[in-house]
């Protein structure tokens, strides 16, 4: 009886994935949301940003029990670095929501099924990520005061930048980004230059001001909450001095937040997802006062 019950358990957990699979498929036409065989909720679907579309992706805890009364959690906001997209974070999102959390990543302007052009961390990029915010702050399950972001690489410049535009936003936690687009422009790789030549239309003596405008260092002063900073020594896109000019601003500005510098060869598109679990949730456990 008990091997019959284990049988059904089987069909209908690998039915429901099946389910979730086809899904996923589906939500590349105009979205999707469902339950996992966990218990686990996900959601797939487009924010509208000025004449385009923003690909979203979100997944959150199961609820304790149906007759519950919905419990509030943190909320993490997770970008990208280049060449990366929303589903790039999929796996950690659902060990994310195991920790009792609710996630949501989004594809920047220009990556993944999301509108262009790329702007690195221009004005289209911070919008999308602001929209991002309120989607989580708005949400009955995210505790009030609860909206953190990481963001890895060019997704680290856009989370500062969303984060000093943000009232909502109560901690920022950054990896291997730049932070003074303009001071850093010549340190770069010629790819990097070359990129950023296309979107702001000329070099960092050019465009000062569209320079300026993508460095997060600048408006340090209007951050709400504490920020984490993890740069890899061994990063060769974006120096390490970048963080350790961001850590010496905000320290100006009488700021709090913790520069941690790894080890590690950088590789270019690699998450670095441990980051996540071994720096990122201490952090917000230690400043959001939530527990698993």
């Amino acid at each position: 009886m008990s091997r019959t019950r284990s049988r059904s358990a089987a069909i209908c957990r690998a039915a429901t994935e099946l389910t979730l699979a086809l899904a996923l498929l589906a939500g590349c036409g105009g979205g999707y949301e469902t339950v996992t065989s966990r218990g686990e909720g996900v959601k797939e679907w487009f924010l509208p940003l000025e004449g385009g579309r923003i690909e979203a992706y979100a997944v959150w805890p199961a609820r304790e029990a149906w007759y519950a009364a919905v419990r509030r959690r943190p909320a993490l906001l997770l970008l990208h670095a280049a060449k990366g997209r929303a589903q790039r974070y999929r796996r950690s999102m659902f060990s994310l929501a195991r920790l009792g959390l609710v996630t949501m990543s989004i594809s920047l302007p220009g990556f993944g099924e999301s509108t262009g052009p790329a702007d690195f961390a221009g004005p289209r990029s911070v919008e999308a990520a602001v929209r991002a915010i309120d989607y989580l702050a708005g949400r009955r399950d995210v505790m009030e005061d609860g909206v953190a972001i990481y963001g890895y690489g060019q997704g680290a410049t856009t989370a500062l930048l969303a984060a000093a535009r943000s009232r909502r936003v109560r901690l920022v936690a950054v990896e291997d980004g730049v932070y003074d687009l303009g001071k850093a422009y010549e340190k770069l790789p010629p790819t990097e230059r070359e990129r950023l030549r296309f979107i702001t239309g000329g070099t960092a003596s050019e465009k000062p001001a569209a320079y300026k405008l993508r460095s997060p260092i600048y408006g340090a002063g209007r951050l709400r909450g504490p920020v984490l900073i993890l740069h890899s020594r061994d990063n060769r896109r974006f120096p390490l001095l970048e963080a350790e000019n961001l850590a010496a601003a905000l320290k100006n500005q009488g700021h709090p937040f913790r520069l941690v510098i790894t080890q590690g060869r950088f590789g270019a598109y690699s998450l670095k997802q441990e980051s996540l679990k071994k720096w990122v949730i201490p952090f917000m456990k230690k400043h959001l006062d939530f527990q698993e």
